[in-house]
């Protein structure tokens, strides 16, 4: 995809620069839930939790992109990682930074190596919606997109050395309830 490409593109540039500079290079996967009340919101959303969230309080149902994918479901997958853990790791790095400097050879990935499924993530939503609505989030599968990939999972799971990640449950509920209060208030 572009999207991704350039990403790539500028994280190479930036990796290769010789000037001196202690440059060490992160690659955050599908960062999600909140912290201390706060989460993300934009005017023009493009992540699963509040675009689930914005058709659940919509009546409307969520599209999930293709079903045909080499995934537990079919549907597309993520690997998702919390906000806190994704925080806690570079408070950590930079705490090592202070005590012995280090350039990385590489880039950093920060993930969990585990992947939801878009269909997983519609059931946890709806685990989480059924008891606090009597009401569930309505899925249907619509095309594949034509820039997509079936699913993306850090294969470097620098989380993992650190301590163990929260579960995406943990991560979507948080989310999940900070939007609700933000913004369906």
């Amino acid at each position: 995809a572009p999207y991704v490409r350039s990403k790539q593109d500028a994280m190479d540039w930036i990796m290769s620069r010789n000037d001196g500079i202690n440059i060490i290079g992160l690659q955050f996967y599908n960062v999600t839930g909140s912290y201390n009340r706060f989460s993300e919101i934009r005017k023009l959303e493009v992540h699963i939790v509040p675009i689930m969230l914005e058709c659940f309080m919509n009546n409307k149902p969520f599209v999930i992109n293709g079903n045909q994918y080499d995934t537990l479901d079919g549907t597309p997958g993520r690997d998702f990682s919390n906000v806190v853990d994704v925080s806690e790791f570079i408070l950590h790095l930079i705490g090592i930074q202070k005590i012995s400097p280090f350039k990385s050879g590489g880039v950093i990935k920060v993930g969990t190596g585990r992947i939801t499924t878009a269909k997983q993530m519609v059931d946890i939503f709806n685990k989480w919606a059924q008891p606090k609505f009597n009401k569930i989030l309505q899925y249907e599968i619509g095309p594949i997109r034509p820039y997509d990939c079936g699913w993306l999972r850090c294969d470097q799971p620098y989380l993992h050395i650190f301590k163990k990640p929260r579960d995406i449950e943990t991560s979507l509920v948080d989310e999940l309830n900070v939007l609700l209060a933000e913004i369906y208030k």
